[in-house]
């Protein structure tokens, strides 16, 4: 992955980590010009549609929960 653009805007540059079923990448925002951190599911999983469903659904949860203020 390390070298690759990913949807066309994140330019990986190098692994970071790795879990279970992801793995973390330090990556330039091409669109923005800056540093951020990319998630990608491990190429054994990447075809699986049951596992990325269920990541897009636990992505989706975690980007509504709001804090309380």
């Amino acid at each position: 992955f390390v070298n690759r653009v990913f949807g066309g805007r994140y330019e990986l540059l190098e692994m970071l980590g790795e879990g279970p079923l992801l793995g973390a990448f330090r990556a330039r925002d091409r669109a923005q010009n800056r540093i951020v951190t990319v998630k990608l599911p491990r190429p054994v999983f990447a075809s699986n549609s049951t596992v990325t469903e269920a990541l897009r659904t636990g992505l989706g949860q975690v980007i509504a929960l709001t804090h309380p203020s």
